[in-house]
């Protein structure tokens, strides 16, 4: 086997009932279509399944699904720490949900006013979607409330009536992939804007990972892209084959369990396949290697591979030298910039000035 540049995912799921639910604004797809009749409700007290929208010939019909967000929550839901705003503000908490693989697997955004860290995640996940004839429909439901009133005046209560769509046994599928350039590799570097992390907090970040990656082992480093026109390295991290392996097989295996629940539905994964790309011509969905079948934690233990790595090592002194040119170009470019606009400025006032002037001489030739 060669060296792996992207691994395929290939998922089909089942379960019963609907979970994951869209906006009430869904009927006005509705109106004045073959659907309307049987999928149009008046009032906004309504709960459709998100959808695929398809038109042939005028007639209307659509696909059940799961949106990439929805099973991306039920695969980390009870990984993650809580993403609110507070954990930005204590490094430790904040180093210690970014130091992870989930975190360097699906990524992530922080912005404040003093930094913005950003991690561009290296899954992908489409929607999926129904694949089975089931057929939907809108169910009535009911709720009950306490009376309106605390004494004898009236016997209301708070009720309501609501719509909630509905289906029996469902099938979907989904695909995607685990881009492994992007998995492989982390900037500190604010020059390619993409700054994950705070390197003089490296010490705290290394930490937290070994603590969940005990294979991680590396060190920040200058690093450049191997054939890129833009000879600039970048400052980061390179994760070992290891490493990436371990965050792989990771995210395998929450794939491998997704089971989401809610109250009137289920779906969980019913199969998943992958297939690992050494030549992202040859090896497709449609053709190429064959497709390596999940079906137990065991499975995705014995998986290995060998990464190919985009990334390749600079010099650190040759690297500082090149950033010092770099701001050497920069500053000029600016400096000249700025002189441009000083020089355009002064044109400008001159050349108000003589209008000014101007326009008073005629004035004055006028009152004479």
């Amino acid at each position: 086997m060669g060296k792996i540049k992207n691994i395929l995912l290939s998922v089909d799921l089942e379960g019963n009932g609907i979970v994951n639910y869209d906006s009430s604004d869904q009927k006005k797809m509705y109106l004045n279509t073959n659907l309307q009749n049987t999928m149009y409700v008046y009032y906004d007290n309504v709960a459709y399944a998100k959808k695929v929208f398809t038109e042939t010939d005028g007639i209307l019909s659509y696909k059940i699904k799961i949106s990439h967000d929805c099973l991306m929550h039920g695969m980390y839901v009870e990984k993650y720490i809580s993403k609110v705003p507070k954990i930005t503000v204590h490094d430790a908490l904040f180093y210690s949900f970014i130091a992870s693989p989930e975190a360097i697997t699906t990524g992530y955004l922080n912005a404040n006013t003093a930094e913005t860290q950003k991690k561009k995640g290296a899954i992908t996940l489409l929607d999926a979607v129904q694949t089975c004839n089931a057929k939907s429909y809108l169910d009535q439901g009911g709720r009950s409330g306490s009376k309106v009133s605390k004494d004898d005046s009236t016997d209301k209560a708070d009720n309501s009536i609501f719509k909630r769509e509905s289906v029996g046994d469902i099938k979907y599928s989904t695909k995607g992939n685990i881009d492994l350039m992007s998995l492989q590799f982390i900037s500190c570097d604010q020059t390619y804007d993409r700054f994950a992390f705070n390197p003089d907090k490296f010490n705290m970040f290394k930490n937290f990972l070994v603590k969940r990656m005990p294979t991680f082992n590396s060190e920040l480093g200058y690093y450049l892209i191997k054939d890129t026109t833009v000879k600039l390295p970048e400052y980061g991290i390179l994760f070992s084959n290891d490493d990436v392996l371990f965050m792989v097989k990771d995210f395998l295996k929450k794939l491998l369990s997704l089971y989401i629940k809610r109250r009137n539905g289920d779906v969980r994964v019913s199969s998943l396949k992958i297939k690992l790309v050494e030549d992202v011509i040859e090896d497709t969905y449609e053709k190429g290697k064959a497709w390596i079948t999940i079906s137990s934690m065991k499975d995705i233990e014995a998986l290995n591979f060998e990464t190919d790595f985009f990334y390749e090592q600079f010099d650190a002194v040759q690297a500082e030298e090149l950033r010092k040119e770099v701001d050497r170009l920069k500053e000029e470019v600016e400096a000249k910039e700025k002189a441009e606009t000083l020089a355009k400025n002064e044109r400008n006032k001159i050349k108000n000035a003589q209008k000014k002037e101007e326009k008073e001489k005629k004035i004055k030739e006028n009152n004479q």
